[in-house]
């Protein structure tokens, strides 16, 4: 059996990770076929004030909101700002925090240092509340609200990349390469 498939089978034994997975399945193709499943299209932007403030019924199932606009609706349209926000924020806190612990690892003299340093910084912060200061700081809007994150969360990265730096470094470089 290939690694692949035993990683497979390792993972399809661990109920949360399959259920986390599921959930995850769910949201993207929530946000991708979003359009399709919404059972009120017109109701996501438009005003409907005959309809407001109605409890969940079979009509609508979360109910409607002070607009008159269905809320079920809202939330699959929600999905794709959800999924484009977080995935562009991992990938910006992933390259500022890949470049940071490549820097780190590679030097590992003052300069690896300072950037551990700062890092530590960064992670000594509880995250949200620093992701909401910045936020205020730069005003409201998508593209800050990912920046935003992007800032808070690149240390974890750092962290990541920085110990397999010195891992690689330790086991190959250092004392160069044993295979049996």
């Amino acid at each position: 059996m290939t690694v692949y498939g035993l990683w497979i089978r390792k993972f399809l034994k661990d109920r949360n990770g399959v259920f986390g997975l599921i959930i995850l399945v769910a949201l993207v193709v929530t946000a991708l076929f979003g359009s399709y499943m919404a059972p009120y299209k017109d109701s996501v932007y438009g005003l409907s004030p005959k309809n407001r403030l109605e409890p969940p019924s079979l009509k609508h199932i979360f109910g409607t909101d002070h607009l008159g606009r269905d809320i079920f609706s809202r939330i699959i349209f929600g999905a794709r700002i959800t999924i484009m926000v977080s995935g562009l924020a991992t990938a910006c806190a992933l390259l500022m925090g890949l470049s940071w612990g490549l820097i780190a690892g590679y030097y590992e003299s003052w300069i690896g240092m300072i950037f551990l340093r700062i890092a530590d910084i960064f992670i000594s912060l509880p995250a949200i509340v620093m992701a909401l200061v910045i936020s205020v700081a730069l005003g409201a809007g998508i593209g800050n609200a990912i920046l935003a994150l992007s800032i808070t969360y690149w240390p974890f990265w750092t962290r990541v990349v920085y110990a397999n730096i010195l891992y690689i470094k330790r086991a190959f470089v250092d004392k160069g390469p044993t295979f049996r």
